[in-house]
């Protein structure tokens, strides 16, 4: 039986290489590893090895290496990609004889998301499009690419070194939600109240006119308060979901009511005493480091805790500078990398792992849950109808479970309500707790 202990070489240890072996062996195989560029050692070690070289050695797999893991700074890159297979891989190399490519060059463009610091087109709220990204382009987004290549290269130390073991992976279901609205109505500054009902009548809509009403004297339930309901389904599937509260002042493209408002405060901590708690940057505060950190005072001055988790409000999410403000507020986990425009993997990877700052050449402290999906991407930017919705969203479940990866979904308070615009649209949010609960399916399918 062979040492355990998995022994690289490389002529050079770089913070980009190491950054990528990490993500490899760290986030995705949960193994341990060791990097020499002492030839001697590397040559007499008996265990696992892996030359990441141009340089044959003997009884170890070879990677041949690309330049951009021991560069620093942006260029253009040029890459050839294989799609030949179910999995399409990149940085083809044809003398990389077992992958056929350098897996740890491929990670580190797809995961540190070297194409969004590139020349690129965004949206009118400043995002980078998902039509831009190479994902795309190649049809791969909706694969965790990066996570099966790991179990492409696992399977080969396991078939080439006896007794080498990597950990058994477990799929997790982590449900996150936005709370950009706590009310429809019930709770409101008088001045909103009043303008709502005022919409209702000058659209000579008496029925909301009455159903609003009715709310406002406490006849109905504000149906946007779906909090209970939610936290006491996902509890007793023993799965905790994290919930994300907008603190942000009213106007713009943020809609929340003040964090004075005696019934948000109390729903915040009802949350927060069986969920975990993060922050919700308004729109406003990504380009504002002082409003940034002033909201996550407010939550934290609410909870009497420290504020750790975070999600961008319209997932605004600017490479580096928006993770570099969480950082230097003590955020350390972040929920934000998914695209509106369409589901899938932004980074081609379905478990967590730690930001890489490409301006600085580092590995830093925040932790990226990679979000796949997100509710309003189906109703508001696909147009899919529910139907459509469940099926791609049951196509999505079954890559994370494929590779045993996190499945993080983002669902709005008031999206899971049957109200207004939202109406029977729980269906999707029940098909998708069914299939994400659901760990029947779990497997390794599309490995190649």
């Amino acid at each position: 039986m062979s040492n355990g202990i998995l022994k690289i070489f490389s002529h050079q240890i770089s913070p980009r290489l190491l950054f990528a072996l990490d993500v490899i062996f760290v986030d995705i195989l949960n193994c341990g590893y060791s990097i020499t560029t002492n030839k001697r050692e590397f040559q007499s070690y008996e265990g696992p090895k892996i030359a990441y070289s141009e340089q044959l050695f003997e009884n170890a797999i070879l990677i041949r290496p690309e330049d951009i893991l021991f560069e620093t700074g942006i260029r253009e890159v040029e890459i050839e990609v294989d799609r030949t297979t179910d999995i399409p891989k990149l940085f083809i190399n044809t003398r990389t004889p077992v992958l056929g490519f350098d897996i740890f060059a491929a990670t580190f463009y797809l995961v540190s998301r070297y194409e969004e610091y590139l020349p690129h087109r965004t949206d009118k709220h400043d995002r980078y499009l998902h039509t831009e990204s190479i994902a795309w382009r190649y049809g791969f987004l909706m694969k965790p690419v990066v996570n099966y290549w790991a179990i492409e290269l696992d399977t080969h130390l396991k078939n080439t070194f006896v007794g080498f073991l990597t950990p058994e992976a477990e799929y997790k279901f982590l449900p996150t939600f936005d709370v950009d609205d706590a009310f429809f109505i019930k709770y409101k500054p008088l001045d909103r109240i009043i303008l709502s009902l005022l919409g209702s009548l000058k659209n000579a809509d008496k029925q909301m006119f009455l159903y609003k009403w009715r709310i406002i004297n406490a006849k109905e339930t504000d149906p946007y308060e779906t909090f209970e309901m939610l936290i006491e389904e996902l509890l007793s599937y023993k799965v905790k979901p994290i919930f994300f509260f907008l603190m942000g002042d009213y106007g713009g493209f943020d809609n929340a009511i003040s964090n004075h408002n005696p019934r948000f405060r109390e729903i915040i901590k009802a949350v927060a005493d069986h969920c975990e708690v993060g922050i919700h940057p308004s729109y406003a505060s990504n380009s504002d480091h002082n409003l940034l950190n002033a909201e996550i005072k407010k939550l934290s001055e609410i909870l009497h805790r420290p504020i750790a988790k975070s999600r961008q409000h319209y997932l605004k999410l600017k490479l580096p500078g928006t993770y570099q403000n969480l950082i230097n507020l003590d955020i350390l986990e972040d929920y934000s990398l998914v695209y509106a425009g369409f589901p899938g993997f932004r980074a081609g990877i379905a478990s967590a792992f730690y930001f890489y700052d490409l301006d600085y050449e580092k590995k830093t402290s925040l932790k990226i849950y990679p979000t796949c999906v997100m509710d309003g991407t189906f109703k508001n930017y696909l147009k899919f109808n529910i139907e459509e919705s469940c099926q791609l969203l049951i196509q999505i479940i079954q890559e994370v479970k494929n590779v045993k990866g996190v499945f993080v979904p983002l669902w709005h308070n008031n999206s899971v309500s049957d109200f207004g615009e939202w109406g029977n649209w729980s269906r999707v949010y029940r098909t998708m707790i069914k299939n994400a609960i659901d760990k029947s399916e779990q497997g390794t399918k599309g490995i190649t």
